[in-house]
């Protein structure tokens, strides 16, 4: 059961919607008291850690300069952990961060006994040759970036990467970092076309068709602008009896209170999924065929009908809003979405 819905909550409304990038990480808090939320900033208090303990982060976000992780269960401060990163599960993201989100960059560091070496970026070095700061010497860092001076030598195998100034070249050679857009805020249409690729690649790896996204996709351009943060019209965030989320779960308890049950990190796009997931997997949870769209759940992820027709069956059978009338809005909507998608 959602243990805070009766206390009076502090107010913030974002001016503008935030990055998350999804991460891979294992930290330990450093401080006393450190709060996790149900959302970063302005999310409900669910309960407090203090230095020592672990926790697993997800995701990260920078909102007004100031750093948040999401961890399971909900969201802490990026101030008060500790521990290695992985950013987008990429093996060349990796950087690490201390408390008061400091982190190495442009320099050696001996972490746990290892030796790494940091870029300008802060990512940290892997599988290369660095060249020495004072001399011809070349040091070789294995792929998980440490430091193997058994490979020292002055003539570096040109087939592997030879940094000749690790202070000035970045580590990260990639391109910029995929994320999802979320906040209390509507999107703008770029930024509802980034969230919604990113469920279309998302789902279709779970067996979903490009039509029956779409269809879905329909539906939350007019429920919450395809934004994971998004509280219903004319309440106040963190109102549980509000709507929320991607598909305005009513009242929000009932999204709040499964995650929380999962351990899940509340508002954030993949344990939205999830749930969307669970309740493919769950006969009358949310979605209940009717006659006109008699599809399950189950059925409608793999149908092959057009986007409008899904995102119409999406409508009456899942959605069910007090005006129903609505099938041509989110019918080209869902049209629209497979048109423009890849």
């Amino acid at each position: 059961m959602y243990a805070y819905k009766n206390k009076k909550l502090e107010e913030y409304i974002m001016a503008t919607a935030y990055e998350v990038i999804a991460v891979s990480a294992q930290l330990t808090i450093q401080g006393t008291d450190v709060r996790v939320r149900t959302a970063p900033v302005s999310g409900i208090v669910l309960k407090s850690l203090n230095t020592g303990d672990a926790v697993q982060a997800v995701a990260r976000t920078l909102i007004d300069g100031e750093p948040w992780f999401a961890i399971n269960g909900g969201w802490v401060s990026g101030r008060y952990v500790q521990g290695w990163v992985k950013d987008n599960d990429d093996n060349n993201c990796w950087w690490y961060v201390e408390k008061n989100y400091t982190y190495p960059k442009s320099e050696w560091r001996n972490i746990a006994g290892a030796n790494y070496c940091f870029g300008p970026d802060g990512y940290l070095f892997v599988y290369c040759y660095i060249k020495s700061e004072v001399s011809g010497t070349y040091y070789w860092v294995d792929d998980d970036g440490v430091w193997q001076d058994g490979y020292d030598t002055t003539t570096p195998e040109k087939n592997y990467r030879i940094v000749e100034n690790y202070k000035t070249e970045n580590a990260y050679r990639g391109g910029a970092l995929p994320f999802t857009y979320s906040g209390n805020v509507q999107l703008t249409k770029s930024q509802m076309k980034v969230n919604a690729q990113y469920i279309l690649d998302y789902l279709k790896k779970k067996g979903w068709t490009k039509n029956a996204v779409c269809g879905m996709l329909g539906n939350m351009e007019t429920e919450s602008h395809i934004n994971p943060g998004r509280w219903q019209s004319g309440y106040s965030e963190n109102d549980m009896d509000a709507g929320f989320g991607l598909v305005q779960w009513t009242p929000a308890s009932k999204y709040f209170d499964w995650a929380q049950d999962e351990n899940l990190p509340v508002v954030y796009m993949d344990s939205e999924l999830k749930r969307i997931l669970h309740e493919v997997e769950t006969t009358g949870l949310q979605y209940i065929p009717t006659s006109k769209y008699n599809l399950t759940f189950s059925e409608f992820t793999k149908s092959t009908e057009s986007a409008y027709y899904l995102g119409c069956a999406f409508l009456h059978n899942y959605e069910r809003p007090a005006d129903s009338s609505q099938d041509e809005t989110r019918g080209n909507q869902a049209t629209a979405w497979f048109n423009s998608l890849s």
